[in-house]
């Protein structure tokens, strides 16, 4: 599945964790609609994700328009969505 989301926040990561294992990719902080937990709830609440690998190639310009590529699953009977993939579409200026 391919949709387009708002990346906030990117963040390279290069670590060993303290069981000695290795941590290697970029944290991503994004938006997209059609999430929401609840009706009381307004507007955007980000969402995280964490691209394994090298650090993300195609993470250009934060903020901005990006299509992501996620996986979909089951999770206790409902679909998940995982990250999985950035392309990137356009920047975003604020103010």
């Amino acid at each position: 599945m391919v949709q387009q989301i708002l990346v906030v926040a990117a963040k390279t990561l290069d670590f060993k964790s303290d069981k000695g294992d290795e941590i290697k990719g970029t944290q991503v902080h994004y938006l997209m609609t059609g999430v929401s937990p609840d009706k009381e709830t307004k507007g955007y609440i980000p969402l995280k994700a964490f691209l394994k690998g090298a650090p993300a190639k195609n993470v250009k310009e934060v903020p901005g328009v990006y299509q992501g590529a996620f996986a979909v699953s089951m999770k206790d009977g409902k679909p998940n969505l995982t990250l999985t993939d950035l392309d990137f579409v356009s920047e975003v200026t604020l103010g």
